[in-house]
């Protein structure tokens, strides 16, 4: 097994709204949102966000578990996952991988984070 600080977790983001299969490594993740951001459900990457719409629900995404001594791909902005809108080091849980078209330093300039819950 890995710990979890030379862990990464690339998402490859689900695009069916349910998916029934069960995986031998990962695990379906369903109920997050984005806090500073859209999503583009088309193209399966973050985008602008809506005028006047604060949060953007996720797809099912499955989460697993890779080396993260490979090189990452610079269109892939790592997104901090929380538990409460509230972002201290206490409702933190892990970060994912989404793609992007514009800089990853965009996505962190603006503050953009997925939540459990609002």
């Amino acid at each position: 097994m890995l710990p979890l600080a030379i862990a990464a977790f690339p998402i490859p983001v689900v695009t069916a709204a349910f998916h029934v299969v069960i995986t031998c490594a990962g695990v379906y993740v369903t109920g997050l949102y984005l806090d500073g951001a859209g999503w583009d459900r088309k193209n399966i990457r973050l985008c602008e966000p809506t005028a006047k719409v604060l949060f953007s629900a996720l797809p099912v995404i499955h989460m697993y578990a890779v080396n993260n001594l490979v090189q990452r791909d610079n269109r892939l902005y790592q997104c901090p996952v929380y538990k409460k809108p509230c972002r201290t080091d206490l409702t933190y849980i892990t970060s994912i991988l989404l793609r992007t078209n514009q800089s990853p330093d965009h996505w962190t300039l603006r503050g953009v984070a997925a939540l459990c819950s609002l």
